[in-house]
């Protein structure tokens, strides 16, 4: 995982922001405690937008802000703003993993251009996702690594995904269903910018804290409800 600090804090509110445009010089200004907290636990179905059970990851993905102090990963993420992603045609996993799978996308009105499908711009987005040449690229925000590749076939109904790959190093045969619900949630939530549920390995303990850990670390201010995928 990335060198990461995490620290706390919260949006101002609605009456909070209001009292600032409308404050003059010598105004004292005072803010209540209202924040919006979420206990981190698992949901019933009727609890959740998505009829399911899910673990809330709200807290984190509201209420935290990362920064890093390595300077090659701060380097490396502003320079990742001016990237269009083309550098990462030339690495095609040929000597990777190719992972079959046949993921449908029923979105008929939302082809992906060619170009950026989304750049993360604070450092609480994880992914920069690109497309060219019928392939989707999946980069980590602060460090530039490519993590997967998804073939791209339009239909009439939307489009499809039948194969990933991504590098045989990182690769473990045990979380081929979690590689897969990642990138389908990448493309629903970042390129097709929908909220959805995101996947959690099974490699993670079933603890509040390791999975608020992990869901921040991998999906940061998108991560907000999470579940175990299937392997």
């Amino acid at each position: 995982m990335e060198d990461e600090q995490l620290e706390m804090y919260r949006n101002p509110t609605k009456k909070e922001i209001e009292k600032l445009e409308n404050a003059k010089p010598g105004d004292t200004i005072s803010f209540g405690d209202e924040v919006e907290h979420y206990e981190p636990r698992w949901l019933k179905e009727d609890e959740t937008p998505f009829g399911a059970v899910l673990f809330d990851t709200r807290e984190y993905a509201i209420n935290m802000r990362s920064h890093t102090t390595n300077k090659d990963i701060l380097e490396k993420y502003i320079a990742m703003q001016a990237s269009d992603g083309k550098e990462y045609l030339k690495d095609n996993f040929e000597n990777g993993v190719k992972i079959k799978c046949n993921v449908d996308f029923p979105f008929p009105d939302a082809s992906l251009p060619d170009g950026i499908l989304f750049r993360s711009e604070a450092m609480e987005e994880k992914w920069n996702i690109y497309k060219y040449d019928g392939h989707i690229f999946f980069v980590r925000s602060w460090t530039g690594e490519l993590r997967y590749i998804a073939d791209y076939e339009e239909t009439e109904e939307g489009f499809l995904v039948k194969e990933i790959a991504m590098g045989k190093d990182a690769f473990h045969e045990d979380k081929i269903g979690f590689y897969v619900n990642e990138v389908h949630f990448l493309i629903v939530s970042h390129a097709l910018g929908y909220l959805i549920p995101h996947p959690l390995p099974h490699d993670i303990q079933d603890k509040p804290e390791e999975i608020l850990k992990f869901s921040f670390g991998e999906f940061g201010n998108r991560g907000y409800f999470g579940y175990f995928s299937l392997e």
